[in-house]
């Protein structure tokens, strides 16, 4: 098993995370995370004071790292950035989902 699918594997075998746990699982600041989470670009769960993310959140938030490296985008740049890569997943899962669908229609 590779360290990639390992960790996948590990993120996907909890169902929530704190914010401390994603600011240390992902490297971004906390002040950023928060801009992230202020805007929409994070998908958060729960309340003010209970705030949770689930192992979407995390994923993304390691991405938004490495986008924010790469390209030295500023906070309004990365929320843009994180929020189209949200879009673009949920888009390919519903086209994988169609696909899956026309599939079992023609078997």
């Amino acid at each position: 098993m590779t360290t990639e699918t390992s960790q996948v594997a590990w993120l996907e075998s909890r169902s929530d995370y704190s914010i401390h746990e994603l600011v240390e699982l992902s490297g971004l600041p906390a002040s950023l995370l928060g801009g992230l989470i202020d805007c929409g670009a994070l998908p958060v769960e729960g309340t003010l004071t209970t705030v949770r993310f689930e192992a979407e959140s995390v994923v993304l938030a390691r991405a938004a790292q490495r986008i924010q490296e790469h390209f030295e985008l500023d906070d309004r740049g990365l929320a843009v950035a994180v929020t189209l890569l949200r879009r673009v997943r949920a888009l390919e899962a519903q086209l994988s989902n169609a696909r899956a669908r026309s599939r079992s229609e023609t078997d």
